[in-house]
């Protein structure tokens, strides 16, 4: 795999579609890029995947959802292999409104600000409704970005991450929670090397 790949959707979950991609990253391996639909009563979408499959992840995502259904985007960060498809979603979505935090708003607007009439900031510690369940903004354990943000979503007892290859989809499951920090999650976890080259400032 010499060039950026979009593969076919898949349920990680009955609530849970994955739009799978791949980067590669020469003499190392490859990066997965993975876009989520999270099928709430309010469907929400976390992150849009790479920039330039853009074309191929549109149509990757209308084979799960109708776009005009989606409610809310979930900005996990804004690097670009995570905002791919912002803008074509955004206007695919007219209902749809982005949630990211104040420093996502500020970097976005470096070179591409962001509507602020669909903006919905949130921060972690704090909690949104997505109809038929809320969602819990947290900070990972490790992150490549200073505004990323992971959610908990406690009806299905997971935590969503960003950029966690400790992870196989970008998000774990619990069967037994005893305590989450609303503001970071203390996960014990294994670094892995690349992971240490990308992200040397994991928070344990």
């Amino acid at each position: 795999m010499d060039k950026p790949t979009m593969f076919e959707p898949y349920k990680a979950a009955a609530d849970i579609d994955v739009v799978p991609s791949y980067f590669p990253i020469p003499g190392l391996g490859i990066i997965p890029v993975n876009a989520f639909v999270l099928k709430a009563a309010q469907p929400v979408l976390v992150d849009t995947g790479l920039v330039p499959l853009s074309d191929e992840f549109m149509e990757k995502l209308s084979s799960v959802i109708d776009a005009g259904d989606l409610r809310w985007l979930w900005l996990t960060h804004t690097d670009q292999d995570h905002i791919g498809s912002l803008w074509r979603v955004l206007e695919a979505a007219p209902k749809l409104r982005i949630i990211t935090t104040y420093l996502g708003v500020g970097k976005m607007s470096l070179f591409a600000p962001l509507p602020m009439d669909r903006i919905y900031l949130l921060n972690p510690g704090q909690s949104i409704s997505v109809g038929d369940r809320i969602l819990t903004a947290i900070k990972p354990p490790s992150y490549d970005a200073p505004e990323t943000t992971g959610f908990y979503d406690p009806k299905a007892a997971r935590l969503w991450s960003s950029g966690q290859r400790w992870m196989r989809h970008g998000f774990t499951t619990w069967t037994e929670i005893c305590s989450l920090s609303t503001s970071t999650a203390s996960v014990s976890y294994h670094q892995s090397s690349f992971s240490a080259l990308i992200c040397p400032w994991p928070r344990i």
